[in-house]
């Protein structure tokens, strides 16, 4: 694993199947808000409308802070199965801890045989929060390992991240000609989620196909990505699996359900899956999300009347809740046997949003 960690500092510029369709965008002129902001927003909605996804490069985050992280996610992988489970997701009343190989999702595409395991947590909140909501898993406070640093180090990318996600959130407001504040008034106690997923390496290996993590589409806003290993793909205008590219010191966003809500369309909330490549990966998904009770419909501003018809209203905390528990066994566990009221009144019904971005362009 030690082997997995040294990669961080040997990331190549493309992944092994090189494109031109996710591009990577500069956008230092929204950190600075300096006047080439223009090109770079034109940028990013040519990106949203296609593939959904780009790669961004001076972003504000130091290199050694994915050092840290990186560093310490394999200190807490490393440890034994015991240890770990002593902080299993599902042990408390809050959506947050160790994810077991076993806490397998209803993917069909998956392979048999479940290659990766994870840490989640959410915004830190206290008990009194989740307590209000009645039921929302994601308010509360997280669980926490103990090992030396470990929330230190991750609540710090967690921040970051979120303040990131505010810089992009902004950009979409511009794009989508919202006021200047409009999404991210909804964002104050958002639910949105870091996830620190090891994939482990497979050494039976044996072709291109061997699908890791299925194909889905992300639930939230967008998802700020970090991974220190190729084997991301996604969808092109085709409906061809094409590799997201690894670049050095950049972060690849792609765009999720609600987003294509609010923009009535015009962004792709589009299928990604994980291939595995016999190596051993990390990878740092930080989704940015919306208040629990958001209601989320598309802007009518920038949206047709096809659209505002195609996206009836959707209230973001349930979205992602019904979805989430489709890719937690001990979720659907619970909604079984009724011992969580709140998840009692869910289903289990398919992701309206996961289709492929040819079908979108085919209605």
């Amino acid at each position: 694993m030690l082997n997995a960690v040294s990669t961080l500092t040997k990331q190549t510029n493309t992944s092994a199947t090189s494109n031109h369709e996710i591009p990577l965008i500069d956008i230092a002129p929204l950190i600075d808000k300096s006047y080439y902001q223009s090109k770079c927003l034109n940028q990013i909605k040519k990106a949203c409308s296609q593939t959904g996804f780009f790669a961004i490069k001076n972003h504000g985050i130091k290199h050694k802070t994915y050092e840290d992280l990186l560093k310490i996610s394999y200190h807490f992988f490393k440890q034994t199965e015991s240890f770990k489970r002593k902080y299993q997701i599902g042990s408390t009343s809050s959506h947050c801890g160790y994810v077991p190989f076993t806490e397998n999702g209803l993917y069909d595409d998956e392979s048999n045989v479940r290659l990766y395991e994870a840490f989640d947590l959410s915004l830190d909140l206290p008990k009194s929060d989740h307590d209000h909501q009645k039921g929302n898993i994601f308010y509360g406070p997280n669980i926490w390992p103990d090992i030396p640093h470990f929330k230190q180090i991750v609540s710090d990318y967690f921040q970051r991240a979120r303040n990131l996600s505010h810089v992009l959130t902004s950009a979409f407001e511009n794009i989508l000609d919202m006021p200047s504040g409009h999404m991210l008034s909804k964002m104050q106690k958002p639910t949105s989620q870091l996830r620190l997923i090891h994939y482990i390496e497979n050494p039976h290996y044996q072709d291109q196909v061997d699908i890791n993590m299925g194909a889905h589409t992300d639930y939230e806003l967008f998802t700020i990505l970090f991974s220190n290993e190729r084997g991301l793909q996604t969808q092109n205008l085709k409906g061809q699996w094409i590799d997201v590219p690894v670049f050095k010191n950049a972060l690849t966003i792609n765009i999720g359900d609600m987003l294509e809500v609010w923009s009535g369309g015009q962004f792709k909330s589009n299928l990604h899956r994980v291939n595995n490549l016999g190596i051993e990966r990390f990878s740092f998904p930080y989704f940015a999300s919306l208040d629990y009770d958001t209601i989320v419909e598309p802007w009518k501003l920038a949206s047709t009347t096809a659209s505002l018809s195609k996206y009836p209203p959707i209230k973001a905390g349930e979205h992602l809740l019904q979805q989430v528990t489709r890719d937690f066994a001990y979720l659907r566990k619970q909604l079984s046997e009724r011992s969580n009221p709140f998840l009692a009144q869910q289903n289990l019904a398919l992701n309206p949003f996961q289709n492929t971005v040819l079908q979108s362009l085919g209605e």
